[in-house]
């Protein structure tokens, strides 16, 4: 039974660079046509604008912060494959 302030750090790695980010800060692109080995996946960026990009080129359904990963949006990943 752990509580939000029990963790020190949440991080992913950015797509294009590899560099490791704040999940908190992070910019994640949904409903892409890049898909990894569990089938389709958040895909992080650093900046809004990378991310953004990122939805245009990879017919991306939408751009998500940290927060707005919920339960249902995770579900809603591969409900459209």
């Amino acid at each position: 039974a752990r509580e939000r302030s029990d963790i020190a750090s949440i991080r992913v790695t950015g797509y294009y660079d590899l560099s490791p980010i704040d999940a908190r800060t992070a910019w994640f692109v949904i409903g892409s046509d890049v898909t990894g080995p569990m089938g389709s996946e958040l895909i992080p960026f650093a900046t809004r604008d990378d991310a953004e990009a990122f939805r245009a080129d990879h017919r991306g359904t939408g751009v998500l912060r940290f927060d707005d990963v919920t339960g249902d949006a995770i579900r809603e990943l591969d409900s459209n494959r």
